[in-house]
């Protein structure tokens, strides 16, 4: 269950969005989590707070919502990106995601496997 949904509501489809959140909430149990809607960005942003570590942010664009392989973007891939990345907000594409970057900006792609689920 989502701990805090605030600001605008997000234009995004819904089911890609309970998609994501389910992921999320599963592999990183017991941490609070949070997403709101950045128009600026046009992203949305999910945020997981551990408990005695830096957050993890998970920033997904509007084309990457819109691309049609998303469903399969939440994988074992980045819940372990998001576990390596230390508190730098990392951004979903459609070719996987990106550590510190805003879409069309360049960066490093993150592709080892995760070989545990993520607890907090």
């Amino acid at each position: 269950m989502i701990d805090e949904k605030s600001g605008p509501q997000s234009p995004f489809d819904q089911g890609k969005l309970r998609l994501v959140r389910e992921f999320l909430q599963r592999e990183f149990r017991g941490c609070r989590h949070g997403d709101y809607f950045d128009r600026a960005k046009m992203a949305q942003v999910f945020v997981i707070e551990p408990h005695r570590r830096p957050r993890y942010i998970l920033i997904i664009p509007k084309g990457t919502f819109e691309h049609a392989d998303f469903a399969f973007l939440c994988n074992d891939h980045l819940a372990d990106a998001l576990q390596h990345a230390r508190g730098v907000p990392l951004t979903l594409t459609a070719r996987g995601a990106v550590n510190g970057v805003i879409p069309g900006a360049t960066g490093t792609s993150w592709s080892q496997s995760a070989e545990n689920r993520h607890g907090c």
